[in-house]
């Protein structure tokens, strides 16, 4: 997939960045009254935000310049993506204080950046000469258990 993602063209991630904010936009508006509340399903909740923010930063990396097909993480770079998916996890927060039976929550803004920030570091790792199947398998790990981390403290607090 990986591959893949490396041929599209920095205009047609543009496109994903844009999609995939309507989508995170889409899931926002939606009411929760009535939905189950026991604890397991509110942490998959919370805890959803990191994919989703996650994406927005993949998708937003595959805007930058890229090298031999890789996009170039350099740190100007990391902290435009970063503020982007801030800013825009900021509005989506706000915007879900209009949605009945939604409400904000700054750790849940805090679950959207560990999401973006697991993912710049993984993709950061990738192209390295010395980066290994392993070392990968590691990272993914680590940045699944600090999503969930982040989701269980939106959980409980």
């Amino acid at each position: 997939m990986g591959a893949c993602l490396q041929h599209a063209g920095r205009p047609v991630a543009l496109v994903f960045v844009l999609a995939w904010m309507s989508v995170v936009w889409q899931i926002s508006s939606m009411e929760s009254t009535g939905l189950p509340t026991t604890t397991l399903l509110v942490w998959l909740y919370n805890s959803a935000h990191a994919p989703l923010f996650g994406l927005l930063a993949l998708w937003s990396a595959l805007v930058l310049p890229r090298e031999d097909g890789w996009p170039r993480l350099g740190r100007r770079g990391v902290l435009s993506i970063l503020a982007f998916v801030f800013s825009y996890g900021f509005v989506d927060e706000w915007h879900q204080l209009s949605v009945l039976g939604r409400d904000s929550s700054a750790l849940d803004l805090l679950t959207d950046m560990v999401g973006a920030v697991m993912t710049l570091w993984i993709i950061a790792y990738v192209p390295r000469a010395a980066s290994t199947e392993a070392g990968l398998r590691w990272r993914v790990a680590l940045a699944l258990a600090a999503c969930a981390l982040s989701g269980g403290l939106s959980t409980i607090l």
